[in-house]
């Protein structure tokens, strides 16, 4: 007895068959090739990445004519880096400088950033220093050397000992000042000031 699946097929249908099989290897041969993809392989691969511009978009850039940092619209970029832009408020065109530079804190003379750095030296003036030698040299042993106070008051030709320049010599006075000549220098020191309270 001959079941149905052991018959043999119709000459017609076993041709459709064949040729389904051939579209289907077909088929599976040119997706493995890419060429599914479309015309002329356009289409993006499967995890390609989609480079972001900014070109025509806001960003924040230090304006050098307003001298701030300021809303700016990108123009171009290089290699994918913004180079130029163009400021909202005044209108100029101009390279991208990002935020605003910092500007670098003044250095006090006496340079004393939690007590690690040492005081800066001030160039000496020839002329005060060879005076202040002399003086120096001609100072006998037995002159008294006072100690610098904003509330003592001094005299002319006295000698006095300041605890950032030095000893020093009272060439002038006035109701609250002085000049005295130190080694580096002639200066202007306050002195007979009004002793204040302390809370």
């Amino acid at each position: 007895m001959i079941t149905k699946y052991e018959r043999p097929l119709n000459p017609l249908v076993n041709e459709v068959i064949q040729w389904v099989f051939c579209i289907l290897a077909v088929a599976k041969i040119r997706f493995a090739n890419g060429s599914h993809r479309g015309k002329g392989g356009a289409d993006k691969k499967k995890g390609e990445v989609i480079l972001a511009t900014l070109v025509g978009k806001f960003i924040d850039s230090y304006c050098t004519r307003c001298r701030l940092t300021l809303a700016h619209v990108v123009l171009f970029e290089v290699n994918e880096v913004v180079s130029g832009v163009k400021c909202r408020t005044c209108g100029s065109e101009h390279r991208h400088h990002g935020p605003a530079p910092v500007k670098k804190k003044e250095i006090s003379e006496i340079r004393r950033i939690r007590g690690w750095l040492a005081p800066v030296q001030k160039p000496v003036r020839p002329e005060a220093n060879r005076l202040w030698e002399l003086k120096n040299a001609a100072l006998g042993q037995d002159v008294a050397v006072w100690d610098y106070g904003m509330t003592e008051l001094y005299e002319q030709g006295d000698v006095i000992a300041h605890p950032h320049f030095g000893r020093g010599f009272v060439e002038s006075t006035t109701m609250d000042k002085m000049e005295v000549l130190f080694r580096e220098g002639r200066k202007l020191l306050a002195m007979n000031r009004p002793v204040t309270a302390r809370e």
